[in-house]
């Protein structure tokens, strides 16, 4: 089979698209299935050996000159709310697309909106906050998203969502044939979020000043949706007894309108109830989960909630917000509070943090279940899928 696939997400930081499509590509670059694999950068076409080269070296850039990195981000933001930019990159980025052999070949679009390509193509939808929360997105996005995505609904042969969550919202804002529809939920790769025992998680958390068992985690983009403002609002509001001598310790790279959070991480950083660890890269975050007392993501809406996953592989309790897709897979392995109420969400935690014994049978469950969620069986389904299409 030759496939052909779009890369430009697999970049640092890496988001939870990006996250997907190195994951998929690691799985295929092993898999005999595929005489061919094709990867689209951004700039040009490169074979899949290349692309996994290109992944490290951006991954060495990010973290040997972190600020110089973290200034491009905030350019390429600036960049991309400039009324008109989006159809530009787009028009530039489908005609280097186009230079391609694609005799015998299925392309995979895992960043929602697909290119103009006549070929067997499958597109991966991984949520609709677009139609849902659109203030939650930059205005230029939205006009671009809103007027491409019917375009792609029409010429995809096969749409993979992330959960059943998203699969419903399509149904609901967009015309599309149920039967081309396939829910595959994520995966985790369990070697890298794995529960990570004494000595070297007591070494690892040193490292970031944190003790293990002394803090309630959050990993994920400092921005409106991902829902931290609703955490430290929580937080705000418990008593001092409720909070005992736990902190709250944020990962996560910064998003777009997060002034009003910045100001909340700041003034509990001051009262050093919260310490603010901005990006941090994969290899350590399995120590940050597994030294968590807990792991909390109060995302409004998510097409899946990979952190969720990642958590629960490393033996951390989860709490999430009901109605979410994270809702789907977690089991018994947390707890959920009402979506968007910071007083269900406080009494949740204090709920989970004074009850060790919860907490203990949550973090064994986690564990079971996530070792049913590998990203070779997201890969192996999701092969299939380019199987069906060429047929």
């Amino acid at each position: 089979m030759k496939l052909l696939i779009n890369t430009q997400s697999i970049r640092y930081p890496m988001t939870g698209i990006g996250n997907y499509t190195a994951n998929l590509l690691a799985e295929y670059s092993k898999d005999p299935l595929f005489e061919s694999i094709q990867c689209y950068d951004g700039n040009c076409w490169v074979n899949v050996s290349d692309q996994i080269l290109l992944e490290s070296k951006s991954h060495k850039a990010y973290f040997n000159d972190k600020p110089l990195a973290d200034a491009g981000q905030k350019v390429r933001s600036l960049i991309r709310s400039i009324p008109g930019a989006y159809p530009i990159k787009s028009w530039i980025n489908n005609h280097r697309f186009r230079n391609v052999n694609t005799k015998g070949a299925v392309y995979h679009e895992p960043n929602i909106i697909l290119k103009p390509l006549s070929v067997p193509s499958v597109v991966t939808i991984h949520d609709l906050s677009f139609f849902k929360y659109p203030g939650f997105h930059p205005k230029e996005r939205i006009r671009w998203m809103m007027g491409n995505i019917h375009k792609t609904l029409h010429q995809a042969d096969q749409v993979i969502v992330d959960s059943d969550v998203v699969r419903q919202d399509l149904l609901e804002f967009c015309p599309i044939d149920e039967g081309k529809l396939k829910t595959i939920h994520l995966g985790v790769d369990s070697q890298l979020f794995r529960h990570v025992e004494q000595p070297r998680l007591v070494q690892d958390l040193a490292r970031y000043r944190l003790s293990n068992q002394k803090y309630v985690l959050f990993v994920g983009t400092i921005e409106p949706r991902k829902g931290l403002s609703l955490l430290l609002d929580a937080w705000i509001s418990m008593s001092a007894q409720d909070k005992g001598d736990y902190i709250v310790v944020v990962a996560g790279s910064q998003g777009w309108h997060n002034a009003d959070i910045m100001q909340k991480i700041q003034l509990l950083s001051s009262q050093n109830s919260l310490k603010y660890l901005s990006y941090v890269p994969a290899k350590d975050l399995a120590s940050l989960y597994s030294g968590a007392v807990c792991f909390v993501y109060p995302s409004f809406y998510e097409g899946f909630g990979l952190p969720v996953l990642e958590a629960m592989s490393c033996g951390s309790p989860v709490l999430v917000a009901k109605g979410t897709a994270m809702e789907e897979f977690i089991g018994e392995a947390g707890l959920v509070f009402d979506n968007g109420s910071h007083e269900s969400l406080g009494y949740q935690l204090t709920h989970l943090l004074t009850n060790s014994m919860l907490r203990h049978k949550m973090s064994l469950s986690g564990m079971r279940l996530a070792r049913n969620l590998s990203w070779k069986r997201c890969a192996d389904i999701t092969a299939s899928t380019y199987k069906k299409v060429l047929s």
